[in-house]
């Protein structure tokens, strides 16, 4: 199932991105901002078995992780915190999960799915989710 999420895909719309960037602690302006960039999602998949590799490229900024599924590691999350991130892969969904290495700092998670064709990603922080979703363009 994890196939379906190979692919270049674009922002079709994002919800409630400043409430949860809020819940996050982030600034003002990355508040502001974030929620206007249209990301373009480019997930991959290799061949060596649990080892993915996704780029999210914007006009503000470019993001690459690259991870083994259940493996924890070290990250700078797109708002900037340091965490300690896992990803793993059950029932079609991608769980991306987010511990935050500075105790001021709050822990965050990720959700990513195949609904109808689009790329669904649900963040959460604190009990406050934003949405995008994502159509496949290649």
């Amino acid at each position: 199932m994890s196939d379906e999420f190979v692919g270049k895909w674009i922002s079709d719309s994002a919800e409630n991105m400043e409430a949860y960037m809020e819940a996050l602690g982030a600034n003002w302006v990355i508040r502001k901002l974030v929620p206007k960039i249209a990301l373009t999602l480019e997930m991959t998949i290799e061949i060596n078995g649990n080892h993915w590799n996704m780029n999210a490229y914007s006009a503000v900024k470019n993001f690459h992780l690259e991870f083994d599924l259940g493996k924890e590691f070290e990250e700078v999350s797109g708002d900037g915190r340091k965490v300690l991130s896992t990803l793993t892969f059950e029932n079609g969904k991608l769980f991306h999960i987010q511990k935050a290495l500075k105790k001021e700092e709050k822990n965050s998670s990720y959700v990513s799915y195949i609904e109808n064709g689009k790329l669904i990603q649900i963040a959460e922080c604190d009990g406050v989710e934003s949405r995008r979703i994502y159509t496949k363009v290649e």
